[in-house]
């Protein structure tokens, strides 16, 4: 891992990948982008990531359907799931695929804080 945690997250919202990119990078935390699930799909195939935080709602291929990809190609990464809201989900659907569910816009700082702790009880070493 280089010393750092590696953090994907993945969302077609430009000013969300910003703003989560502030806070983990202040962290320590290494951090990259995926704009969809399928970019999302070739970062996991070529590097391992501690942790997975994605949007619900996304073209061609939602949240969920993405953490069960995900899931198959790297069974223990932490996957935690960021959304606006949305009906479409069985409250049972979400917690059998994510370690966590957060919610757009006024949980950024407690997803931040829980992914910290979920990344310390994991053991990852952070550099701050």
């Amino acid at each position: 891992m280089g010393g750092s945690v590696r953090v994907l997250f993945v969302d077609d919202q430009e000013s969300v990948c910003d703003l989560i990119n502030i806070f983990c990078t202040s962290l320590g935390m290494e951090f990259s982008v995926a704009r969809d699930a399928r970019e999302a799909l070739d970062f996991i195939t070529k590097e391992r990531f501690a942790l997975l935080v994605t949007d619900l709602e996304m073209p061609e291929m939602d949240g969920v359907a993405l953490a069960r990809k995900v899931r198959e190609q790297q069974p223990d990464i932490g996957i935690f799931a960021f959304t606006g809201g949305s009906a479409a989900y069985s409250l049972r659907d979400l917690e059998n695929t994510f370690d966590k569910v957060f919610f757009k816009p006024s949980d950024y700082s407690r997803m931040i804080a829980n992914a910290m702790m979920y990344l310390a009880q994991k053991k990852y070493p952070f550099l701050k």
